[in-house]
């Protein structure tokens, strides 16, 4: 066995046990911080070419290696026919923060999945472009109310003007948690706006 297949072995091993429950989890996710950037191509070759169970620990471990070096095979796996896998893989781009992943993960926002259209709407809260705030404008009349306070609350994030009016009509919103969130987006823009001046 070669050292690159020993190494391949080895960073899979720990991104299937940093999913463990702690003090296990804690430790291979350490270990694998520690390795760093030479793990990320095999946690790369997993999220690509791996099972949907190893896709999904894959994009945790992407999060712990925090490389940019992701963001492109993380949008790729935006197309998996896997729910489990498109959610994950938002939430990575959400915490990655890049600018590339905004049209993927507006192209999301229809996705057939509940949990998919959250976190894609999460995603983009986190990443603040404004050019999410009117495909999120919309979500705030989606049926579902886990979408209406996921947008709500990306919309806070983002903190652009554009959504004031439609936040303001949602403060009577029917579910208890949308209120919540509107009311989030509303204070986040009210700050924004006093600290512009």
């Amino acid at each position: 066995m070669t050292i690159n297949s020993l190494t391949q072995l080895r960073v899979q091993k720990l991104v299937r046990a940093a999913d463990s429950p702690l003090p296990a989890g804690h430790r291979a996710a350490r270990e694998l911080q520690l390795i760093g950037v030479e793990a990320l191509p095999y946690v790369l070759k997993m999220l690509l070419n791996g099972t949907p169970k190893d896709q999904t620990l894959a994009t945790g471990a992407l999060v712990l290696l925090n490389s940019k070096d992701s963001v492109q095979p993380l949008i790729q796996v935006l197309l998996s026919p896997h729910a489990e896998v498109r959610g994950r893989a938002a939430d990575t781009l959400g915490f990655l923060r890049d600018k590339a992943a905004v049209s993927p993960l507006l192209q999301l926002l229809t996705d057939s999945n509940c949990d998919v259209r959250c976190r894609a709407a999460y995603a983009l809260g986190i990443i603040g472009d404004p050019k999410a705030v009117n495909p999120l404008l919309e979500l705030l009349h989606d049926v579902d109310w886990r979408i209406r306070e996921k947008a709500a609350s990306a919309l806070g994030w983002i903190a652009d003007v554009r959504s004031l009016d439609a936040l303001h009509a949602h403060l009577t919103d029917p579910s208890k948690r949308v209120r919540k969130s509107v009311k989030f987006a509303l204070a986040q823009l009210h700050q924004k706006t006093h600290q512009n001046g």
